[in-house]
């Protein structure tokens, strides 16, 4: 039986990757993928978290048997000024999903894409975190998410199967770069082009975060996607490769990709404390619940996402005005 995939924020980083990876994959003739969009072109269906009437619109017309909702207010996309619309978007229009499908496809499950981030003051110890270490979220995306999980526990998994990912960095090829890492693969290619001098300047890089390629995150959504056949319920997981790696050495990785001579400077202006030296998590639980384990390595991962930005960038003189992020 092919079950309907509603995925929010398909036309997201993540989402570009999830729905190919369920449309063309492995077992791909088991899904019937239905995109979202804010903005819809094609076959995708409009859907906006700030509008419940979309939203109720679009889970009613499609009535999946279950959805992955990734469509969020990410921290990288935060400004000051953007508190407001961060709970609107992030929890709100989490509550108007969940209500949704509470009244048109209860039992219909949902995996929910929430963040590390909500751990927050309590990595400040370097250790990796467990689901049931204490949260103690800082910003106001990370209280977003947290609230947004507590909301699901208590409504839609009393009718609907609910499973909330807790996700530590992910990064590949096709991430923005106003992220760490395609921010320097960018400067590299624009360097390598010769549309940049051959130096990166930057601030502090001494902070370890906790990578996976999204190839492997996208493994995990694929095989979470099975648990949703059980009983209603509410299932936490970390997801993660429990290795904290240092910002300073991937940059130093990239760079020793270059085909061109690169150097890196310290900028003054980009120096800042360190609010969280060490992020990592402990993912022992969803690996023995789902069979899973990260395959990428970190290596392959930067080759990718410079090559990604390699081929976006035209050498000096042959710039595109017109394109854009795909």
């Amino acid at each position: 039986m092919v079950r309907k995939i509603l995925v929010t924020g398909a036309d997201g980083f993540v989402g570009r990757h999830l729905c190919r990876r369920l449309e063309s994959g492995p077992g791909a003739g088991a899904f019937e993928v239905i995109r979202t969009a804010k903005m819809p072109v094609d076959a995708s269906l409009a859907f906006d978290l700030e509008n419940p009437a979309s939203v109720e619109a679009a889970v009613a017309a499609s009535r999946p048997d279950a959805v992955i909702h990734l469509a969020a207010i990410s921290t990288a996309y935060l400004t000051d000024g953007t508190s407001e619309r961060v709970w609107r978007v992030n929890y709100e229009g989490t509550a108007a999903l969940a209500a949704a499908l509470r009244r048109h496809v209860p039992g219909a499950g949902l995996i929910f894409a929430s963040s590390a981030e909500v751990y927050g003051a309590s990595l400040r110890d370097g250790q990796p975190k467990r689901e049931t270490d204490p949260v103690a979220p800082e910003s106001a995306y990370a209280k977003s998410k947290l609230a947004a999980e507590l909301m699901l526990e208590a409504t839609l998994a009393q009718v609907s199967p609910v499973v909330a990912l807790r996700l530590f960095n992910h990064v590949g090829p096709g991430q923005d770069e106003r992220f760490a890492l395609p921010a320097f693969a960018a400067q590299i290619a624009r360097i390598e082009k010769g549309a940049s001098t051959p130096v990166i300047k930057v601030g502090n890089l001494s902070a370890k975060r906790d990578f996976l390629d999204v190839v492997d995150v996208i493994e995990v959504y694929r095989r979470v996607l099975d648990l949703l056949q059980a009983p209603a319920g509410y299932q936490l997981f970390n997801v993660s490769s429990g290795k904290p790696r240092e910002i300073s050495e991937l940059l130093d990785k990239m760079i020793a990709l270059s085909s061109v001579p690169i150097t890196r400077e310290v900028d003054p202006d980009r120096l800042r404390d360190i609010n969280i030296p060490v992020s990592c998590g402990n993912s022992e639980k969803i690996r023995a619940v789902i069979d899973w384990s990260p395959r990428v390595n970190i290596d392959e991962t930067l080759i990718e996402i410079l090559d990604y930005w390699r081929n976006r960038i035209p050498p000096v003189g042959q710039e595109d005005p017109t394109q854009r992020m795909q």
